[in-house]
């Protein structure tokens, strides 16, 4: 509910945040009071967020950018010094609920040099342009948890084992049983 993106020191102090300043915001997640006084107002601006879900870190020559995935299907790139410079609107069926985790996912994927998001159950992914390239449902339902390994295979964690997706959408299987996870 803050509607910012803050990166940390090493020794855990705020060293500087993207988005709006702090404010009295009139959104409450989806039920409960009728305003929720957060850190910062939602936007829909270039650099504001709605209840931000993900963060990616992206490689660039300059050094680390950033990629952000909100409530409202939106991803943002920020460059390595922390300036905006692309964003678009995934096209998904099922929105991002506004809650703690679950709902929206955004890997980097080096070889590529593409983001894939993921909202619920469904999986887009885009260049850094902002172009898809590919869309497609996960036939496993909403993941718990995804990470990407260093061939650009999509790791998807979801009750009681760990699935392995191409990037495209193609289910390779189970890399970890639910005997492993227990």
């Amino acid at each position: 509910g803050n509607n910012r993106i803050q990166r940390f020191s090493l020794d855990g102090r705020a060293e500087k945040q993207w988005g709006p300043g702090a404010d009295l915001s009139d959104a409450w997640f989806s039920s409960g009071r009728p305003w929720y006084a957060s850190g910062a107002k939602s936007g829909s601006g270039i650099g504001e967020f709605h209840n931000p879900l993900d963060v990616a870190l992206i490689p660039t020559k300059e050094g680390p950018g950033f990629a952000v995935l909100d409530a409202k299907s939106r991803v943002q790139v920020f460059d390595a010094e922390g300036r905006p410079v692309v964003s678009w609107t995934l096209t998904t069926t099922k929105p991002a609920r506004a809650g703690l985790g679950g709902d929206g996912y955004l890997v980097y994927l080096p070889k590529r040099k593409a983001l894939l998001a993921i909202v619920q159950n469904q999986a887009r992914l885009h260049s850094l342009q902002s172009e898809e390239l590919a869309a497609w449902t996960i036939s496993d339902g909403a993941p718990r948890s995804v990470e990407a390994d260093s061939k650009d295979n999509v790791l998807m964690g979801f009750s009681t084992e760990v699935i392995q997706y191409h990037p495209e959408g193609f289910r390779h299987g189970t890399v970890i049983p639910s005997e492993q996870i227990g």
